[in-house]
């Protein structure tokens, strides 16, 4: 940990911090802190009054180790809570929004000086009293004695001071009493405030090991593990039917190929779901105006149909005795009825009978029922009016539902834990993108599950609790090259998976490709040899990393990272080693490149409230951070080499457009009118020697055009007929092998992804 002073004990609020010896004490008592938690507070007391950003904290004390804001958060939130529980609540350690954290108390540095042992002087004194004990007698004896004397102790006698007299047993009582009640008050409150009041942060939990379930192209979905966990029923498209099939298949490296149970080209089934024996499946086959509810046996066989729903196509749910089957429907049969309302029904497999669990008559409908382990519970999705939507459980024997979220969010799925004691569902909640959300079966607050997926839909929990199963929705991509110069020959595969694999970028030496796929389950940056061949990857399984460009020398990538909310920059050797985290301010922080003299990063960043263009230093911090662009939408932008200009894409705009790259003049930020003459289409890539963009020429073909910056005019680079539509993202020239590398997105897809939990 790095150090700013020499000092080895410090003093603050009562409290002694011995340095050299690693303790903290008050009043000559230590206080039990983790390894973490005093090198925490040993940074902050250094810095007792600034701001110590929070990326300085986790360099300084994670320097040899990658870790979010949270395990920071953590971190401070248990050295408050200790330090406020000796000193009566005092607050030493304040929040600053955005940036980090403040030591708040005036601390004196004592240098080497070690804290002296308290010396307790008992000061005696030796009080001379002469006490005259008067003596009541009865009134019978008094008539004996016509006068009281009062008896005098010796002169000169040392006499101990009288034991105070003891309090009468009921102003006793009385005290104790009230002072029990104002304890209970002042914990009553603390309860409300900590329950009610006290802003809350979101927790965050990481998930272990991510990885595909099949890895097949198509569509996979609805997600179902058997009770023995060790097989998921789902539904696919894998024999390229427009409608997807129910399928069977074991977990595992080792898997094999999937089970088919259905094959039905013009009807599609979905929401698979096991009995509780394993021994059937149950599933919904949609048909134009209805959906049926059909049994098979889970190795194949014959189907057997349980019932008809009006409802169409929702989730079912198997009630763990296997005698029931929940579902959504209505009693409403008419396509046109005005007050149809779908609601949670329970069929009695015996008798098809169907019994109306829920009654939401001030609701627009629910979905999504789904039995808890013990069968004594079933939660579900309740839909308002307004389109939102929020977390219910109610009792399966039936009753008032109870409401689990309050936040009126879009739930796409939920699953109970094996031990009912919790419910993981999907929602938007905190940002435009779904996340896995954890919340306790009785209430609370929900935590979010960190496992860098997108477009996250359906999810299914295993009953032996070791892993979760969730659906990614994307579009799958591809890397093909061209020759500069050919205009009749065929685009090639370069690297063409059944995964995402965009972003190619081709480094300053020519001999490495560095791109971004999904083939190890999240989004991270890959390396390749320049032929594509000899796949690594380059950054941490544990980031979500969704883009990665080259420095101008190559030794370098810088990185865009997300943890599911907000999205970071950070750098990283190409050889590995450590990330840095570099922006700390803002909500998204994203598009980073290199200035070609690597003295500068651009980015763009939302902190304003719009996404503008910022710089910062490369060596720097967010500190360092300047605000470029001021009129937003900005997406992405490139420095020309001399420094004084850059080029940026804004949303909603098929200009390219232009602004002083050192922000002062705010003038400067206008379309640039020779790419919209030469047929700009919004698809573009910087480089050291310009701009290379996708364009159309007057009859529509596509061209890829090239603005030199040196002489500042546009060229033809490849005028090929055979340039696909499906042509997106960036371009990745190389000059020495006059070769332009691009992706194409044309194959749509969901896939079924595995997670560890926590």
């Amino acid at each position: 940990m790095k150090r700013l002073q020499t000092n080895d004990f410090y003093e603050f609020g009562g409290f002694w911090l011995d340095v050299k010896k690693r303790r903290l004490l008050k009043d000559g008592e230590p206080i039990s802190l983790t390894p973490k938690e005093f090198e925490v507070l040993f940074f902050l007391v250094e810095r007792a009054g600034r701001v110590a950003e929070k990326n300085e904290l986790i360099e300084a004390i994670w320097a040899d180790t990658f870790v979010e804001e949270t395990t920071l958060a953590r971190n401070v939130s248990w050295l408050r809570q200790k330090l406020a529980a000796q000193s009566g609540g005092m607050k030493f350690i304040e929040t600053v929004p955005k940036r980090g954290y403040r030591f708040a108390a005036e601390v004196t540095a004592a240098g080497d000086r070690e804290p002296q042992p308290e010396i307790v002087v008992e000061e005696q004194t030796l009080t001379r009293i002469r006490v005259e004990e008067t003596i009541s007698v009865p009134n019978a004896v008094a008539n004996d004695i016509e006068n009281q004397i009062a008896v005098p102790v010796a002169a000169n006698q040392i006499a101990a001071p009288a034991a105070p007299a003891p309090l009468p047993r009921r102003f006793s009582a009385t005290l104790l009493l009230l002072a029990l009640g104002v304890l209970i008050v002042a914990v009553a409150g603390f309860v409300v405030y900590g329950i009610y009041l006290a802003p809350a942060e979101t927790r965050v939990q990481f998930v272990g090991e991510v990885v595909p379930f099949s890895g097949a192209s198509g569509y996979e979905n609805t997600p179902a593990f058997s009770p023995d966990s060790r097989q998921l029923a789902y539904a696919w498209n894998g024999d390229e039917h427009k409608k997807t099939d129910i399928y069977v298949r074991l977990v595992g490296t080792d898997a094999g190929e999937p089970l088919r149970l259905t094959d039905t080209p013009d009807l599609g089934e979905q929401y698979p779901v096991f009995s509780p024996d394993g021994g059937q499946i149950a599933f919904v086959r949609e048909f134009k105006d209805y959906g049926e509810v059909i049994l098979i046996p889970s190795l194949g066989g014959a189907e057997r149909r349980v019932a008809r729903l009006f409802s169409g196509n929702y989730s079912i749910s198997f009630a763990p005795d296997g005698a029931t089957i929940a579902v959504v429907d209505t009693d409403d049969s008419s396509a046109s009825a005005p007050d149809r309302q779908f609601c949670i029904y329970l069929i009695d497999l015996k008798t098809g009978a169907k019994r109306r669990l829920t009654m939401p008559a001030d609701f627009a409908g629910e979905t999504t029922p789904r039995f808890a382990p013990d069968g004594r519970n079933l939660a579900f999705v309740r839909n308002f009016r307004d389109g939102t939507q929020d977390l219910f459980v109610v009792p399966t024997g039936g009753g008032e539902p109870r409401r689990l979220t309050s936040d009126q969010k879009t739930i796409h799925s939920l699953a109970w834990s094996p031990d009912a004691d919790e419910i993981f569902f999907v929602s938007y909640r905190e940002s435009n993108r779904t996340s896995i959300w954890r919340i306790a079966a009785t209430g609370g607050t929900p935590e979010v599950l960190a496992t860098g997926g997108k477009g996250i839909t359906n999810i299914a929990a295993s009953p032996d609790g070791k892993r979760i199963a969730f659906v990614e929705n994307q579009i799958q991509s591809d890397i093909w090259q061209i020759e500069i110069g050919k205009s009749d020959l065929l685009p090639r595969k370069f690297i063409v998976t059944n995964h995402s694999e965009d972003s190619p970028e081709i480094s300053p030496d020519g001999k490495h490709v560095l791109f971004m796929s999904d083939r190890s389950g999240k989004r991270s940056a890959w390396l390749a040899d320049a032929d594509g061949k000899n796949v690594r990857q380059l950054t941490d399984a544990a980031l979500l990393v969704s883009e990665a460009r080259f420095s101008p020398d190559g030794s370098r990538i810088v990185l865009t990272v997300s943890d599911g909310r907000r999205q970071d920059v950070y750098t990283q050797a190409v050889e590995g080693g450590g990330t840095r985290r570099l922006t700390l301010g803002g909500e998204r922080n994203f598009a980073p490149v290199w200035s070609v003299d690597n003295r500068w990063l651009y980015f763009v960043s939302d902190r304003t409230g719009a996404n503008e263009v910022w710089r910062m230093r490369s060596d720097g911090d967010d500190s360092s951070a300047q605000q470029i662009t001021r009129r937003g939408g900005a997406q992405a932008a490139f420095p020309t080499p001399d420094g004084a200009t850059i080029f940026f894409g804004k949303q909603d705009s098929t200009d390219l457009w232009q602004a002083a790259a050192d922000g002062g003049d705010t003038r400067a930020e206008k379309t640039a009118p020779e790419f919209a003459a030469a047929g700009f289409s919004g698809i573009w890539t910087g480089t050291r020697g310009g701009i290379y963009f996708l364009a159309r020429d007057a009859n529509g073909s596509r061209q890829i055009k090239f603005y030199d910056f040196a002489d500042k005019k546009i060229k033809i680079a490849v005028a090929n007929p055979n340039l696909p539509e499906s042509l997106h993202g960036s371009l990745a020239p190389a000059f020495n092998e006059m070769k332009i590398l691009f992706t194409t997105q044309n194959r749509n897809a969901s896939n079924i992804v595995l997670a560890e939990l926590p």
